[in-house]
């Protein structure tokens, strides 16, 4: 009974770990061949995950010869070969340079477009602000906070307005509350003065809220 629940979770599932898991002799056309094997997924179907994530043309190097960027796309794609209706992924643009990085963040938003549940594990605050629905937040083994990467911002967050003025020969800089009379007053002396500098509104971002609800900041 255990097995048989097992073997349908494994069919409804794919997984891409943080650190890659590919057999490194291999060319990666092999490595993902072999797992359509597994779960009876169709040549055809191959070439199309291979076509997807720019790997065509590629397909017949050696896993273990390949930058940790493109080893990423491989285990993106060796996890959706049998089209799973829950993908987890686990920091999948740790480590990554920037094209690849967006590569991989425009591939998650076409998968979540086009209905697949995806499950993100990350540090990185700004991708979950961008790629997420709904973010939780853990601390110490709990779950936190649970909502709209903007309702959390809105609950949780402050925003600010950075200020910088001249103060005799130096520039200084102040952040202070958007919202607040004070803070209004003391951009319209600063102007009257002729000693404003610049003024940036400074929103609420979501490392904010994780700062403010485990009073610890991101590593």
């Amino acid at each position: 009974m255990y097995k048989r629940i097992q073997k349908k979770v494994q069919e409804r599932i794919g997984v891409v770990f943080e650190l890659p898991n590919l057999y490194g002799k291999w060319t990666i056309k092999a490595n993902l061949q072999f797992f359509a094997q597994l779960y009876n997924v169709s040549n055809e179907d191959v070439e199309a995950v291979l076509e997807k994530l720019q790997l065509t043309d590629r397909a017949g190097m050696k896993v273990a010869s390949l930058s940790k960027g493109w080893k990423q796309r491989v285990l993106i794609g060796r996890a959706l070969l049998h089209k799973p209706k829950i993908l987890f992924l686990d920091e999948p643009t740790s480590g990554l340079d920037p094209n690849t990085a967006d590569l991989i963040r425009r591939y998650i938003r076409v998968l979540k477009e086009e209905g697949t549940t995806i499950v993100l594990t990350t540090h990185d605050m700004h991708e979950a602000d961008q790629l997420s629905d709904r973010v939780g937040i853990m601390h110490k083994g709990k779950l936190v906070a649970l909502d709209t990467p903007q309702n959390l911002k809105d609950q949780f967050g402050e925003d600010n307005v950075i200020v910088e003025y001249k103060e005799g020969e130096s520039i200084k800089k102040e952040i202070l509350p958007l919202y607040s009379e004070e803070t209004g007053a003391f951009i319209h002396e600063m102007i009257a003065s002729g000693r404003l500098v610049s003024v940036h509104s400074q929103e609420a971002t979501l490392a904010d809220v994780f700062s403010k609800l485990t009073g610890s900041e991101l590593s």
